[in-house]
């Protein structure tokens, strides 16, 4: 019984830590990133997809696994953020396997 405790207190999931800072912090690092063009795109975004794409953008082609646990988003919204940025082409998902591949599109690019 106390194995089973002290099996079911290691594996479980620790909480990710969303404060507004971290949010701020992701968004506010963005200047510096994307051209005057992209950042003109970027006004259209929400905040949570605006993160997503700064974590996309450092690594193209990195799997959903990855990015989910970069931009610290539950599952579901980061699912619903991609599929979002993918309409509004700024992504490209390639279904690899059980996992997504992320890549930006040329479109956004070249803006």
């Amino acid at each position: 019984m106390i194995v089973t405790g002290a099996w079911l207190f290691a594996t479980q999931k620790k909480p990710v830590e969303k404060t507004a800072v971290f949010q701020k912090q992701a968004v506010s690092n963005l200047s510096g990133i994307f051209s005057a063009g992209q950042e003109e795109l970027l006004r259209t975004l929400a905040e949570k997809e605006k993160r997503v794409l700064e974590k996309a953008l450092e690594e193209d082609g990195q799997s959903q696994k990855t990015l989910l646990h970069k931009t610290g988003l539950s599952k579901a919204t980061l699912s619903r953020t991609l599929k979002n940025l993918e309409q509004k082409q700024f992504i490209r998902l390639v279904q690899d396997g059980y996992t997504n591949r992320i890549y930006i599109t040329e479109w956004f690019r070249n803006k």
